[in-house]
């Protein structure tokens, strides 16, 4: 019987031997991880990276379909492609944060277009509607993802078969959001025209508020506008999300509003199967759901959630929350606020997220926010006591031997912010699925436990991009900060500032069971710290799992580009060397 023991084809350095090379900062992680694997002469070794990237090219090909999402399985078949892919989802996410910002751009196609670009559904045909049993099935999806990360078992061939169809329904949820988007472009620019908003000047069936404080009840209502007052909009317990009012557009125009859901598929900025937005222009504001897919969500849809001003608290919780504040199945939600001091709070399956075909996105333009995703409704999956189990912060999950995942993502254009999340979190993918955080600028807090701050496992992948700021990084238990397990990538870039890295095992560039983890820390006076003798800072972990069929062994890359730095095993600045050795496999009786 061979046994793998333990295996390591790693690397650390602290750039000392490529930082005259003024282009390798400009080139992709990955690609610079192989130029120093041939530099110490094992890039091209019979198990080395090179042939562990060519075993995985045929893993990544047997989930191609026209459900997934093409940034996803771009930085899957390729992990070079990863960053390339980062900054185009940044670029996309700019033009919704400027539209925002423009009071007479058509957002509503800015963001459909955006949507479409993402979900590689721009071509879509099939059929013009769905069967029957669409909306409930899709709905069991969901709940089967939040209860048992699987699908539910005594109606499985039923979500199989909506899975198969996925791809062909995409004209169908398209033709209904686009009606919708369109008529909300037209009434921005009729409320952007000055005119007096009133029967003559709007079209469609639209209510229209008071300057006072309204109560607004989204279960017969379908389109809003508001001009002022402290508001409230209720999604009450037994709203029916496939009813006509589904498709809801609400504008509020001033004051500190309150839109709450006690229904589960049913909420501000929801979709199912069609076109939903929220624009609230000014205010602080609270959006407040208790149900599953409540806030800011897309299944088999297009969700959006635009809050243009004030200091907003965005919450979901209790025992039945899941897929909020930005969550995509089969659909995109997105939740956009562009500026103040934000609070997102939640537990579950929040907060930029996605499932199979989906995209889940948190937008974030300004303000020292929080974010927080840490129980109590669901604790941890490995039984730790005092862990949660969380889901959350740019986190994507498929459904294992079933359905490929998709792309969850918080993009944090600036401020001091602090995330808190439990297990599976801040920028995690799980099942050919990606999860991402990219944060540009502040002294940010990222606190998480296992499987968190650029992590991956089961055929995924897993980056956290931080771009300015004195930032510390804490993470517990395993598998963190570019911490890859089964057949997955991670990559962690800080690229300015004096930072703080505390782990445990498997951690800052770490790579098990044929996996491929790249950590780049670009500037700065840093720390690093992890538990003594385990994996970390570019030391790879064990590789039992496939080594017997594809004789290859997983690739770590730790990279610090400049500073005096301090690392906890006691290396020292300036070296670029090797971290461990490759071990051969050993005979056991």
């Amino acid at each position: 019987m061979v046994v793998v023991t333990h295996a390591a084809i790693s690397l650390a350095a602290a750039w000392a031997a490529v930082q005259a090379e003024s282009s390798e900062s400009a080139r992709p992680a990955f690609e610079v991880a192989l130029a120093a694997a041939e530099r110490h002469g094992f890039a091209d070794a019979p198990d080395g990276p090179r042939a562990l990237l060519k075993s995985l090219e045929p893993v990544f090909q047997q989930h191609a379909d026209d459900g997934e999402v093409p940034l996803v399985s771009a930085a899957l078949r390729d992990p070079t492609t990863l960053e390339h892919g980062m900054v185009a989802l940044s670029d996309l996410s700019d033009r919704l944060i400027a539209g925002g910002r423009d009071a007479q751009a058509p957002i509503g196609r800015v963001f459909l277009d955006m949507s479409v670009t993402l979900v590689g559904a721009r071509n879509a045909l099939g059929k013009t509607t769905p069967p029957a049993s669409a909306g409930p099935v899709a709905m069991m999806i969901a709940r089967g993802l939040r209860e048992r990360w699987a699908f539910d078992p005594d109606h499985l061939e039923a979500q199989r078969r909506l899975i198969r169809e996925a791809p062909a329904l995409r004209a169908v949820w398209l033709t209904e959001a686009r009606t919708s988007f369109e008529l909300y472009d037209e009434l921005c620019r009729v409320i952007a025209s000055g005119v007096e908003l009133g029967p003559s000047s709007l079209p469609g069936a639209v209510v229209l508020g008071s300057a006072g404080a309204d109560r607004h009840d989204m279960s017969v209502v379908g389109v809003v506008i508001d001009p002022g007052g402290d508001d409230t909009y209720v999604w009450p317990e037994g709203t029916d999300p496939l009813s006509q009012t589904r498709q809801h557009i609400i504008i509020d125009l001033g004051g500190d509003d309150t839109y709450e859901s006690h229904a589960a598929f049913a909420g501000p900025a929801v979709a199912v199967f069609g076109g939903a937005v929220v624009d609230d222009r000014t205010g602080d504001d609270v959006y407040r759901t208790s149900e599953m897919h409540g806030l800011a969500g897309g299944l088999f849809g297009f969700g959006l959630l635009l809050d243009r001003g004030g200091h907003d608290r965005y919450e979901a919780h209790g025992p039945g929350s899941a897929w909020t504040i930005g969550s995509g199945i089969y659909g995109v939600g997105s939740l956009v606020d562009l500026s103040g001091r934000d609070l997102y709070l939640g537990e579950v399956l929040t907060q930029g997220v996605a499932g199979p075909g989906g995209v889940g996105l948190l937008i974030d333009a300004g303000g020292d926010d929080l974010y927080r995703a840490d129980g109590p409704a669901a604790p941890s999956a490995y039984g730790t006591p005092g862990v949660f189990f969380s889901a959350s912060q740019g986190f994507s999950t498929g459904v294992r031997r079933e359905a490929p995942g998709g792309l969850g993502a918080i993009i944090d254009r600036s401020g001091d912010d602090r995330y808190e999340a439990g297990e599976f979190s801040q920028g995690t993918g799980y099942y050919y699925a990606l999860g991402a955080i990219l944060d540009d600028g502040g002294n940010d807090l990222y606190r998480g436990n296992r499987y968190s701050q650029a992590s991956a496992a089961h055929q995924a992948a897993g980056v956290l991009i931080d771009s300015a700021g004195d930032d510390i990084y804490w993470a517990m238990t395993a598998a963190s900060q570019s911490g890859a397990w089964d057949q997955s990538f991670s990559l962690l870039i800080d690229k300015a500032g004096n930072d703080r890295y505390r782990g445990q095992d498997l951690v800052i560039g770490s790579a098990a069971m044929q996996s491929i983890a790249g950590f780049v820390d670009q500037a700065g006076r840093d720390q690093y710290e992890n538990r003594p003798g385990r994996a970390g800072l570019g030391l790879s972990s064990r590789d039992e799992y496939h080594f017997d069929r594809d004789g290859v062994f997983s690739f770590s890359a730790f990279f610090d580009l400049e500073g005096d730095d301090v690392y906890g095993d006691g290396r020292e600045n300036g070296q670029d060397v090797p971290t461990g050795e490759r071990f051969s496999p050993v005979e056991h009786s």
